[in-house]
C-alpha cells in the first residue's frame, strides 16, 4: 500500500482493533416465506437451527486488565445471554445447524431489533 511504501509499518492493533455498534441487540429473528422442514413452515423462525458467530465484548470489559483483541463467540442463537448481546462487534455470521428436507429457493429474512427498540430487516434469496 501507499503507506508500506513511505515507510510505515501497521502494527497488529492498527489492523486487528475492536469495534463495536453503538447499541446493542436484544433480538435477531429469521424466517423463510419456504417449509425449511416439517417443524419449521413458511413464516415460521429458524432461530432453534441458527449458531451464532459475533463478538461480545461483556466478559472483557468486565476485566480489570489485560483487555485484547476479542475473538468471536460461536454457540447457538438461543443460548446467549441479554448481557452478550449488549455490546457486540459490527459484523455477525448466522449459519444454518442443518439443511431444508427440500433443495429450492429461499426468501430468507432477517431481521434485528436494537436495545432502543429500533427495528432492521432486509431479505435476501438463498437457493439451498
Amino acid at each position: 500500500s501507499f503507506l508500506q511504501m513511505k515507510g510505515f509499518q501497521p502494527k497488529p492493533d492498527d489492523v486487528m482493533c475492536n469495534r463495536a455498534l453503538s447499541k446493542g441487540i436484544s433480538k435477531i429473528e429469521l424466517e423463510s416465506d419456504a417449509n425449511f422442514d416439517t417443524e419449521h413452515p413458511a413464516g415460521e423462525s429458524l432461530m432453534d437451527i441458527i449458531t451464532l458467530e459475533i463478538r461480545t465484548f461483556e466478559k472483557e470489559l468486565s476485566k480489570t486488565s489485560g483487555f485484547g483483541f476479542v475473538m468471536p463467540t460461536i454457540k447457538p442463537y438461543n443460548s446467549f445471554s441479554k448481557d452478550e448481546l449488549k455490546i457486540v462487534g459490527n459484523n455477525f455470521y448466522l449459519k444454518f445447524l442443518k439443511e431444508p428436507t427440500a433443495s429450492k429457493n429461499h426468501n430468507l429474512t432477517v431481521t434485528i431489533t436494537f436495545d432502543d427498540g429500533e427495528v432492521y430487516s432486509d431479505t435476501v434469496e438463498v437457493k439451498f
